[in-house]
């Protein structure tokens, strides 16, 4: 770790000694770092953030780092032409500097958040790119900086929260320049953070460490984003998780699906997808809603969990509705793979499935195409899942609706 890194884990060491931890809880962190952690999208966590002055580890441009920049070597190893992080800067190159964030799960690999402009006049994206595995796996991603609405002064980029949800989480975004500090408010304890200003960054950085165990339940936080006089600017509520990542065991044999992958609906109506032991996958947590009526409600024919960092290696599982007997996924490299469903819980109105996917199928980063099948072999759904490239171009709120075919 560089001094600059040093610098940012101190100073939000000092902002998070507002609430109360365990003493060995970041140790206990540490130790769990080869084990291997799932998760379907990031969770969205509580964030704040203070001005201070930029505490960038590293600078990257297109062509390199920067001219005199003493730690631009160690970034340009971590990003190298066949580095996933090169890979990442190469599809989305930098604006202005790409800062560092230390993740507590992998001291060795840090976070790097970084802008992101594709084409004259393009879109501004904040990016991310975090560890995953002890490996140096990583988790890449961009959402849309601007246009900002005018009542919006932050969004929540990304995180380092795994599954199950680790006992010290990092959550980070964009801001706008008016902001001058982010406070985050979960289960009633005031959480602050940091404001990075980037060289040659367009807009500021929020982040902010805090607990894992500060969770509630129902798991609401608040972001106050204020000015540089401490006027509110934006005030933003969101649901940290269901109560099921707080799971630490499978409960109960549950449906078996493929090797050692198995499907659990607790008592909170958590449905949990289990592998060797980590949660591999979860949704639900609505004690009103069948997991059926999920699937209606957001007019999606499946949820499906495939690809690096979002499932377990090589495999695709979830749930579809109770009239589908197999599902297909066909990848952008034109391979493809069919499962038969099996019966999921009572009452629930789905049924599960899960099987290998084609060799070096990706779906998330390529693209795919699911489709549904009923008892007579005809197709009753299809719904596409667009490539990365696509949602960059499309942006956030990109329908990925199903297209009925019967």
């Amino acid at each position: 770790m560089n001094d600059l890194e040093e610098r940012l884990r101190a100073a939000l060491d000092a902002r998070a000694g507002t609430h109360d931890t365990s003493p060995d809880a970041y140790a206990k962190v540490l130790a769990r770092g080869e084990r291997i952690r799932l998760r379907r999208r990031a969770v969205l966590l509580p964030a704040a953030a203070t001005a201070v002055a930029a505490v960038a580890a590293v600078t990257w441009s297109v062509a390199g780092p920067s001219a005199g920049d003493p730690e631009g070597t160690s970034v340009a190893s971590a990003a190298g032409p066949g580095s996933p992080l090169g890979r990442a800067l190469r599809e989305d190159p930098p604006t202005g500097q790409v800062l560092t964030i230390p993740h507590p799960e992998f001291p060795g690999t840090p976070i790097r958040v970084w802008y992101s402009r594709s084409g004259k006049g393009g879109p501004l994206r904040f990016c991310s790119a975090r560890p995953t595995t002890a490996a140096g796996d990583i988790a890449a991603r961009c959402v849309l900086a601007e246009p900002m609405d005018a009542e919006e002064a932050g969004r929540i980029g990304d995180t380092n929260g795994t599954l199950p949800l680790p006992s010290e989480i990092v959550t980070f975004g964009p801001a706008k320049a008016a902001v001058g500090s982010v406070s985050a408010t979960l289960g009633g304890r005031a959480f602050p953070g940091l404001v990075l200003h980037g060289r040659g960054m367009p807009l500021p950085v929020w982040v902010v460490r805090f607990s894992g165990s500060a969770r509630t339940s129902p798991p609401q936080v608040s972001y106050d984003f204020t000015d540089e006089k401490g006027r509110r600017l934006q005030r933003l509520d969101d649901v940290v998780a269901p109560a099921c990542f707080k799971a630490t065991a499978p409960e109960g044999a549950g449906v078996p699906l493929t090797g050692r992958l198995t499907a659990h609906l607790d008592r909170e109506n958590c449905l949990v997808f289990w592998w060797d032991g980590q949660q591999a996958g979860v949704v639900g947590g609505d004690p009103a809603a069948t997991l059926g009526a999920r699937l209606r409600r957001g007019k999606e024919p499946l949820a499906v969990w495939a690809g690096p960092g979002t499932a377990v290696a090589g495999l695709w599982y979830g749930y579809t509705s109770a009239e589908t007997v197999r599902v297909e996924v066909r990848t952008a490299g034109g391979g493809r793979a069919s499962v038969r469903t099996v019966e999921g819980f009572p009452g629930q109105g789905i049924r599960l499935f899960g099987g290998e996917l084609p060799p070096d199928a990706d779906p998330p980063r390529d693209g795919a195409v699911y489709v549904g099948f009923d008892a007579g072999g005809a197709e009753i759904w299809r719904h596409r899942v667009p490539s990365s490239e696509e949602r960059r171009t499309r942006g956030p709120r990109s329908t990925l609706g199903a297209t009925p075919t019967s």
